[in-house]
């Protein structure tokens, strides 16, 4: 049986369709894997997993179950790195760091400077070492240590 918003997500998701060649070659060339439509969000995730565990987003800025749909809808590009210690703390903690590359860009927009964005992602995601993710990044709980279901390279 097919969910009730699956014509509406299909319509969202439809668009990331034509930036996926180039995302497939750059996934390929830089050591990186595709997820398309992560936890059924209209999107892109370029995933490089271990610890650290790295990842270019590329994302609808609005929720697309609450906003109207329209060619030009605006994206963002974020790059996220996730580092958890080798020696875990009593709070499971996890950090976090990322960097916005590109905000509020419609497809249109953002797909001739795709490469340009991807690479300003991976420049980021090449200086956060373990130390740099800790020092600068954010620490927060981590749930699934916390609650026994796996670790970084899981997700």
């Amino acid at each position: 049986m097919k969910r009730p918003d699956q014509d509406r997500f299909d319509l969202f998701a439809v668009p990331f369709e034509r930036m996926d060649q180039a995302l497939q070659a750059f996934a390929l060339e830089k050591n990186f894997e595709l997820n398309r439509n992560v936890n059924r969000q209209p999107g892109r995730v370029l995933r490089k997993r271990g610890n650290p565990h790295y990842l270019i987003d590329i994302a609808l800025e609005q929720y697309w179950l609450k906003v109207e749909y329209r060619d030009d809808l605006p994206l963002a590009v974020t790059a996220v790195a996730y580092y958890e210690p080798e020696q875990p703390t009593e709070n499971h903690l996890v950090y976090r760091i990322d960097k916005v590359v590109a905000q509020n860009e419609t497809f249109s927009a953002l797909l001739p400077k795709l490469h340009s964005y991807l690479n300003e992602a991976l420049f980021a995601i090449e200086g956060w070492t373990p130390e740099v993710i800790c020092r600068d990044g954010k620490s927060q709980e981590n749930l699934r240590k916390k609650f026994g279901t796996g670790s970084l390279g899981d997700t």
